[in-house]
């Protein structure tokens, strides 16, 4: 299968001739706008970066392609969307692979940022910077983690192709943009990248199933700012039986109203504050409470009086309690990412693993917007999905 770039004059769904003309003007004013903002973008110093000795840096990046999807911007609805993406990817190549830029480097790794938000603009970056000579990389996914979109439809090869239903759509951007650059690369005849860095990926469940599609590459490594951020949002993490997010208020409402037992995580976070989580008076209470006080009271904000018996779980308690939400986040991960590494020794194992941990999501998101939409991802990275 090639991708070929579309031209967005076509009549082809989610085109920019679809859209109405005010869209079309609004677009075309974002973009110029994102042209010029980007165009004054410095990245950070190449010899402040060495200066910390490390054994690779994140490279070259240009940053209008996600600018793009930041503002909801499809490549296809921009004028030469798809060319333009494609040309950005060149320039960070040419910049990547400049002798002054590699004599400075000298053995320390440089990971430049492919301009990538969907299969098409991946694919193309995948086969840029495989020509090129580049012998690593870093993918941009946090773009694609915070957005709350749905859809029921995915854009590969110049075609709108369609779900079996209206599906959260990180999950598989994510796989589609991995999978895509991987096809992209393998074009080229260049030996696969020695390592390909996700940058904004920290949601194991995603990086298991994106895994999949990245056969081939020696490491993977990955970053993320959401435990801290979900800390903050008082939401806790889980690693059993699977990795999931768990708003505080769900958590209570679980244990005071459908005889869950109270928060045991045995991590010493947690194990810290379990003294200061009182579930008996906050049984008391909502035993006490009308129907309204009760709605009231499990939205565990300012105004909640549960919010002061059960801290951990607030969103009203910042400080030492956020802090410890972020360390107990961390540690999860950490156990989720250790099970994956080990997993992925070898692919045949990789894939058992994924294939169990997404059935045994799907256990738990039964009913929920999120059933269905791993196996999904599932298949696409593994390239048996019927879009293809």
């Amino acid at each position: 299968m090639v991708a070929t770039l579309a031209d967005p004059r076509t009549q082809s769904i989610g085109s920019r001739a679809k859209l109405p003309r005010d869209v079309r003007r609004w677009v075309d004013r974002a973009c110029a706008t994102v042209a010029r903002k980007a165009a004054d973008v410095r990245p950070y110093p190449l010899a402040s970066q060495l200066e910390l000795q490390p054994t690779a840096v994140i490279g070259r990046e240009r940053l209008d392609v996600s600018l793009w999807f930041r503002l909801q911007i499809e490549p296809a609805w921009v004028v030469d969307g798809y060319e333009k993406a494609e040309r950005i990817n060149q320039a960070v190549a040419g910049e990547t692979t400049a002798q002054a830029r590699r004599q400075a480097l000298g053995s320390t790794l440089d990971l430049p940022v492919a301009a990538a938000v969907d299969y098409d603009t991946a694919f193309a970056a995948g086969a840029v910077f495989g020509r090129s000579g580049i012998r690593a990389a870093a993918i941009p996914f946090g773009a694609f983690l915070a957005d709350d979109r749905y859809a029921s439809s995915v854009r590969v090869s110049g075609r709108s192709r369609p779900l079996d239903a209206r599906k959260p759509a990180r999950a598989f951007r994510s796989v589609l943009v991995a999978r895509a650059f991987m096809e992209g690369w393998r074009t080229t005849h260049a030996p696969l990248p020695e390592r390909l860095h996700l940058l904004g990926l920290g949601q194991p469940l995603v990086l298991a199933v994106t895994l999949l599609a990245l056969d081939g590459v020696a490491a993977v490594s990955c970053d993320a700012t959401s435990p801290f951020k979900d800390a903050a949002a008082a939401a806790l993490y889980t690693e059993k039986p699977v990795f999931r997010r768990l708003d505080g208020d769900a958590v209570v409402k679980r244990v005071l109203l459908a005889g869950g037992r109270p928060w045991d995580c045995p991590c010493p976070f947690c194990r810290s504050v379990a003294k200061e989580q009182h579930w008996g008076n906050a049984r008391t209470i909502v035993r006490k409470s009308s129907p309204a006080e009760l709605k009231k009271a499990l939205h565990l904000n300012r105004d909640s009086v549960l919010s002061p018996l059960l801290p951990y779980f607030s969103l009203a308690s910042a400080g030492r309690f956020a802090d410890l939400r972020a360390m107990h986040n961390h540690w999860v991960v950490v156990r989720c990412v250790r099970r994956l590494g080990a997993a992925a020794r070898s692919a045949r194992a990789l894939q058992a693993y994924v294939r169990r941990t997404v059935k045994l999501y799907e256990v738990g998101a039964k009913g929920t917007n999120y059933a269905g939409v791993y196996p999904t991802a599932f298949e696409m990275a593994r390239g048996t999905w019927s879009g293809f």
